[in-house]
């Protein structure tokens, strides 16, 4: 998955492969940004990674998450419990002010689930809400 964002005081943040630096964790999240921005990563877990940007007048939090597949989900809830109890906090710890950008893999089917959470899914669905798409 590649998240591309431009604003004024961050313009056009991801490029050509020749441009960029890269940072990864082992678990599969990653996040690929432009050279010669001020940033800060940060692990927070195997399945959590966070960047920093900060500009002028805005700071920026994107967060790139990579849930637990479903079958893993079946077989250990506690897992899933785990992934969004961590993600729910490197979200608290980031600044009311910062803009934050949340990316990920979640692993999850929300189908035409519209008409039970129309604030979240929207109308066009196809198949049916899974276990991993209720949370």
């Amino acid at each position: 998955m590649i998240l591309s964002f431009e604003t004024a005081e961050v313009p056009n943040l991801l490029v050509s492969l020749d441009t960029v630096s890269w940072y990864q964790v082992v678990g599969g999240a990653g996040i690929i940004v432009r050279t010669g921005y001020k940033v800060n990563f940060k692990v927070n877990t195997d399945r959590i990674c966070r960047l920093t940007i900060h500009s002028e007048n805005k700071n920026y939090a994107i967060i790139s998450a990579y849930a637990p597949t479903l079958p893993v989900c079946e077989k250990k809830p506690e897992e899933r419990k785990k992934f969004y109890k961590d993600l729910d906090c490197v979200i608290n710890e980031i600044s009311k002010r910062t803009i934050i950008f949340i990316a990920g893999d979640f692993n999850a089917q929300t189908g035409s689930a519209h008409e039970t959470h129309p604030h979240i899914v929207g109308k066009h669905g196809k198949g049916i809400l899974n276990s991993n798409g209720k949370h």
